[in-house]
C-alpha cells in the first residue's frame, strides 16, 4: 500500500465522472486504449473512477467514442502541483536554497552544552572551547575531539578529565575537576589546646591530651584547656598533639562603620551595539563600540529543547567618570548594615546565636553599627610547642 501511494504521489492522479452515452462501451474503450482505472463505480448512465495523469488522454478519447460527457475533478500528486506553481519561480528556488542550507548546516555545530563543572565557571570553559574551534557554527568535520580534550586539560589546570562528544548537531562536553583540599596540619607536631576567647564552658570533649575542663567554669583568652603533655605513672612524660572540642557561651562585640561620603562612578555614556550571529558568523549592525566597560547578552532561537545558532547579541558599553557621593543618614545606615551582615555571617557561621543587641549611630561623618552577641561556639585553639631532645 505504501509503495502504491508513493507511486500515485509521484505520477499524479485525477478523479473523474463520465455521464450519459453508453457506460459499458466507455469501459471497453478505456481497456482497449490501455487506461488503468481505479475505484470504478458504474451506474445506469454514469461511471466514476480514478486514473493516473498519463491515462487521462485515453479516458477522454474513450468518452468521446462512447458518447459520454467527461468531467475531471480533483487532481493531486507531484505533476499537478508543479504545473500549478510553474509560473512562480521563487518557490522552486526557495526549495533549492533550503535544501542546500540544510545540507550545509547539518554538518555544523548548533549548540555546545557543558556539564559537571563546579569550581570553574561555564563561560570560562566555553570561551576556552571556542578558542580551540568548538563553538556554535563550527564545522563538525574539523573538530578533533581527542586533541581538544588534551589541549583543554593544558589550558585549565583545575580540569582532571574532559569528554567532548559530537552527537548530531550538538557538542556535549562533560568535565571533572580536581578537588582542592586544604592543607592538613602535621599530626606529628605537639600542641596544647588554649582558649581563643573569654567564655563559660558548656561542653568539653577531650579526645587526646591531659586535663578535663569543667562545665560552668569561666575561662579567659589564652587559658590552657587541654595540655599536650601527659604525665605517666612511672614519672616520665609523653608529648601528644592535644585534640578536644570545647564549646563555651561567649559575648563578643562586632562594630562596622561606613563614611557618609563615598567614592562613586557616574555614568556619562552608554551605547548599544546589536550583532546578528548566524552559525558562528558575526554581522554587526552598528559602528564599533567606544572604550569602557562592556556587557553582552545573547538571545538565540529555540524550539522546545533545541537551540539554534541563530540569534542576536546585544553589547552595551558604559563609560564612567570618577566622583563622590554623599549619602543620607538613612542610606548610609543601610549600606553599613549590609556590610555588617556580610562580616557577621562570616564571623558567626559556626556559632549558635542566643541573643544579639544592635546599636545604630550616625556621627562624625560616618554611620556605625555595633552588635553585642551572646553565642555558644567552639573556643579551643591549637597552640603548638616544641620539645628539645
Amino acid at each position: 500500500m505504501a509503495v502504491e501511494a508513493l507511486r500515485r504521489l509521484l505520477s499524479g492522479c485525477a478523479a473523474f465522472t463520465a455521464a450519459g452515452g453508453f457506460p459499458d462501451l466507455f469501459l471497453h474503450e478505456c481497456a482497449k486504449g490501455g487506461a488503468v482505472l481505479e475505484n470504478v463505480q458504474k451506474g445506469t448512465a454514469s461511471v466514476s473512477a480514478r486514473a493516473a495523469e498519463k491515462y487521462l488522454p485515453a479516458v477522454a478519447s474513450a468518452a468521446q467514442r462512447s458518447g459520454m460527457t467527461l468531467n475531471v475533478g480533483r487532481r493531486y500528486g507531484l505533476p499537478p502541483l508543479l504545473r500549478r506553481y510553474r509560473a512562480r519561480v521563487g518557490i522552486p528556488i526557495g526549495l533549492l536554497v533550503g535544501a542546500l542550507l540544510l545540507m550545509l548546516l547539518s554538518g555544523r555545530v548548533w549548540e555546545v552544552t557543558v556539564s559537571g563543572q563546579r569550581q570553574i565557571g561555564r563561560e570560562e570553559i566555553t570561551d576556552a572551547l571556542a578558542e580551540l574551534g568548538v563553538s556554535p557554527g563550527a564545522r563538525r568535520a574539523k573538530i578533533d575531539a581527542k586533541e581538544t580534550e588534551r589541549r583543554m586539560i593544558e589550558r585549565l589546570p583545575l580540569l582532571s578529565w574532559i569528554s567532548v562528544n559530537l552527537i548530531g548537531c550538538k557538542a556535549q562536553v562533560e568535565v571533572r575537576e580536581i578537588i582542592v583540599t586544604p592543607e592538613l596540619t602535621d599530626e606529628k607536631d605537639y600542641a596544647n589546646i588554649v582558649a581563643a576567647m573569654d567564655g563559660v564552658i558548656v561542653s568539653a570533649d577531650v579526645l587526646e591530651g591531659s586535663g578535663q575542663p569543667k562545665v560552668g567554669d569561666g575561662v579567659v583568652r589564652g587559658d590552657l584547656l587541654v595540655s599536650g603533655i601527659i604525665e605517666m605513672n612511672n614519672g616520665f612524660q609523653r608529648f601528644v598533639n592535644a585534640k578536644a572540642l570545647i564549646r563555651a557561651q561567649t559575648r563578643t562585640t562586632l562594630s562596622v562603620a561606613r563614611p557618609l561620603t563615598v567614592e562613586a562612578e557616574k555614568l556619562v555614556k552608554r551605547r548599544s551595539w546589536p550583532v546578528i550571529r548566524f552559525f558562528g558568523i558575526t554581522l554587526p549592525l552598528g559602528t564599533a563600540l567606544p572604550s569602557g566597560e562592556t556587557e553582552t547578552d545573547d538571545v538565540y532561537m529555540k524550539s522546545r529543547k533545541t537551540v539554534f545558532p541563530i540569534g542576536v547579541r546585544r553589547a552595551d558599553s558604559f563609560v564612567f567618570e570618577a566622583g563622590s557621593l554623599t549619602l543620607s543618614e538613612e542610606d548610609a545606615s543601610l549600606v553599613c548594615f549590609a556590610s555588617f551582615c556580610e562580616q557577621a555571617a562570616q564571623r558567626y557561621r559556626k556559632a549558635e546565636l542566643l541573643r544579639r543587641e544592635l546599636i545604630f549611630a550616625v556621627a562624625g561623618g560616618e554611620a556605625r553599627v555595633t552588635a553585642t552577641s551572646d553565642c555558644v561556639e567552639e573556643i579551643g585553639r591549637r597552640q603548638p610547642f616544641s620539645v628539645e631532645n
